[in-house]
């Protein structure tokens, strides 16, 4: 019998390859990615396998050329969202937060499968978000946003925007 974990690595699989089809890469990367982080959370037999399934799907450099510039995307629409005011709501905090940890996992997945320049800085998104974790007015928003991600995702995540924090401090890794 199958774990949940091994079941919801099978459907990320699935999405994964229908992403892949409609030639969504960065959104079938991050499918990847987010079973590559947590495959560690399996039988060291059962890692291994999903790894070599990874592996074996041979991403092109055309594929990664795509991904990388999705990921330069997706940066600048981020830096766009936090540099638009200073109130938001629990939804905004969410699709940042969501969007950083999915940054932070295909960051780790292309640089260990795939060795290529440095990724771009997140410091000056990480500083903003770090900056409304610690405005009393921001701090539910940031409970609530991570309640929903681990109830959205349903996979054991981890990250340091996933702790529950009381101050930036707690963020440093």
């Amino acid at each position: 019998m199958k774990s949940n974990l091994a079941k919801q690595l099978v459907q990320r699989f699935r999405w994964y390859k229908e992403l892949f089809e409609e030639g969504a890469w960065t959104s079938a990367v991050t499918r990847l990615a987010e079973i590559y982080h947590c495959a560690s959370n399996l039988p060291k037999n059962e890692q291994a396998l999903w790894i070599a399934r990874i592996r074996d799907e041979g991403l092109s450099d055309d594929a990664i050329k795509e991904v990388e510039a999705g990921i330069r995307k997706k940066i600048q629409r981020l830096r766009k969202i936090v540099s638009t005011g200073n109130r938001w709501t629990a939804e905004e905090i969410l699709l940042v937060v969501q969007k950083r940890i999915e940054l932070e996992m295909l960051f780790a997945f292309l640089s260990d499968e795939f060795p290529a320049e440095t990724m771009a800085s997140l410091d000056e998104i990480d500083q903003s978000i770090v900056t409304l974790s610690n405005s009393k007015e921001h701090g539910r928003h940031f409970a609530w946003a991570r309640r929903k991600m681990r109830q959205n995702w349903g996979l054991p995540i981890r990250s340091k925007w996933l702790r529950e924090t009381k101050g930036a401090r707690e963020f440093a890794d």
